[in-house]
């Protein structure tokens, strides 16, 4: 996304790949947020960083958030901007318009799903705090 946008800016051009891919990037971006906001990710920590403290805990958890956190995830976010930020072609191909409506089907389906394991999520956690046993 920061790449297509500063290639814009930066004096190579707005052509219509690079807003197909900023688009298709920004509305994955907003589901992925939503979803996050919906599950009440900004008030506790992820569970499943509670589990690998739990299991690991000490050195080893330092050692995997140092190196997962600080060193991992900044190359994979560079991997995949690099694409967006190369795209150099100044004419949309029919190529390019298959793979936005790839994109688009694809950010449908994610969402469809979002919603389904919310629901069903939701659901179960009513049924067991009802429950008695």
């Amino acid at each position: 996304f920061y790449g297509a946008l500063d290639g814009m800016l930066g004096g190579l051009g707005v052509y219509g790949r690079r807003w197909i891919m900023m688009g298709l990037i920004g509305c994955w971006r907003a589901r992925l947020t939503f979803n996050f906001w919906r599950k009440g990710g900004w008030k506790e920590e992820d569970q499943r960083w509670r589990v690998m403290r739990k299991k690991w805990g000490g050195i080893k958890m330092e050692l995997l958030l140092f190196f997962f956190i600080s060193y991992y995830q900044p190359f994979v976010v560079l991997w995949f901007t690099l694409s967006a930020y190369y795209v150099s072609s100044k004419d949309l191909e029919v190529l390019d318009y298959v793979i936005l409506l790839v994109g688009m089907a694809l950010l449908l389906l994610e969402k469809t799903a979002d919603d389904e394991q919310y629901e069903y999520q939701t659901k179960k956690r009513i049924t067991l705090c009802n429950s008695t046993y």
